[in-house]
């Protein structure tokens, strides 16, 4: 009786091979190209996070390991110059990436802004919770920073934040 059609050894072994030696290059990479890669980021980032995934299911599945290295290294190299180049060029930093934006400044919450980056009262209750505010006139900022994370400055009313903390955050 013949098994192959309950289980192809070949294509198993051709998977194996091909996952192994990207595992590899994935460790290569990632280990080349820096921490940002799987770094919680940019949506940018975000991105070459999923399109590194897919180009490693589908060399996996496809058991075709040329493009499969090459899809790997490719995108490891693009966002290394992608990194290079935003963090020595501010024009390419503005043209490529979202600013971060308050959404509540000096206890007051601004609702136009929360409206903008589909944040509800409930969204920011829960953040200001889980930063221990226990009133608004405590919050200094509320930032929602472009990786879709949440900061909350918090101090009395003579703490004054240093510029250098708020440099990069848009008035939109």
């Amino acid at each position: 009786m013949d098994i192959n059609w309950i289980i192809d050894w070949e294509k198993i072994l051709g998977m194996l091979v091909v996952a192994t030696i990207a595992y590899v290059v994935v460790i290569f990479v990632t280990k080349h190209v820096g921490k940002r890669l799987f770094a919680k980021m940019s949506l940018f980032d975000f991105a070459i996070v999923i399109a590194f995934g897919s180009v490693l299911a589908s060399g996996i599945n496809s058991r075709d390991l040329g493009t499969t290295v090459s899809g790997l290294i490719i995108l490891g190299l693009l966002q290394l110059v992608y990194a290079v180049i935003a963090s020595r060029s501010k024009f390419f930093r503005d043209a490529t990436q979202n600013k971060p934006t308050f959404v509540m400044r000096d206890g007051e919450i601004l609702h136009d802004k929360l409206r903008k980056c589909n944040m509800s009262l409930d969204d920011l209750r829960n953040k200001l919770r889980g930063a221990n505010v226990t009133s608004l006139s405590d919050v200094k900022a509320v930032v929602f920073e472009t990786t879709g994370d949440v900061s909350v400055i918090t101090g009395d009313a003579s703490t004054s934040i240093d510029p250098f903390i708020l440099e990069n955050v848009g008035p939109d």
